[in-house]
């Protein structure tokens, strides 16, 4: 393929004068070649700028999708942050629930405790008391019988000695 013709090259071309002026085949071989080089421009550049707009569309549809994966993005980041603050505030209740439930069984089992311990108490009791108090209720003071229950938390029935 003989070398494109450029603008400049068009417009400083001088045909050779005949005896009766230009050369007509010159002139027609010089404008077959610039009307080949002009329609071959013409086709590259309709092609070019069909891919221009193939691009361009191409580029505006990875945009949006580009636009809509940082909404989603977004919106999944809102969505972790309140499960993560949802998991914290139930993680915190329960823990409050179980310091509360630790503390009333604890508080439970030493009544439990307590209430197990005074009869077992009451012979030691007694035997502290003095000679006089061990035989009844002496000025007012109760006798160790005072301090055992007549019956169990459990129902089992439990008499004073």
């Amino acid at each position: 393929m003989p070398s494109r013709l450029t603008p400049l090259e068009i417009q400083k071309h001088r045909f050779s004068r005949k005896w009766k002026g230009l050369d007509p085949v010159e002139v027609a071989s010089f404008l077959d070649m610039a009307a080949e080089d002009l329609e071959t421009l013409a086709r590259e550049n309709a092609g070019l700028q069909d891919r221009i707009r193939a691009l361009e569309e191409e580029n505006a549809e990875h945009r949006q999708r580009e636009r809509i994966l940082k909404e989603t993005l977004v919106s999944a980041q809102r969505a972790s942050e309140d499960i993560r603050s949802g998991a914290q505030r139930q993680a915190e209740m329960i823990v409050r629930e179980a310091q509360g439930s630790g503390e009333r069984l604890t508080h439970n089992a030493l009544q439990r405790a307590a209430e197990i311990e005074r009869p077992a108490r009451a012979p030691e009791d007694a035997r502290a008391l003095p000679a006089g108090d061990r035989d009844g209720p002496a000025a007012g003071r109760a006798g160790p019988s005072a301090l055992v229950p007549e019956k169990e938390p459990s129902g089992r029935g439990m008499t004073a000695a």
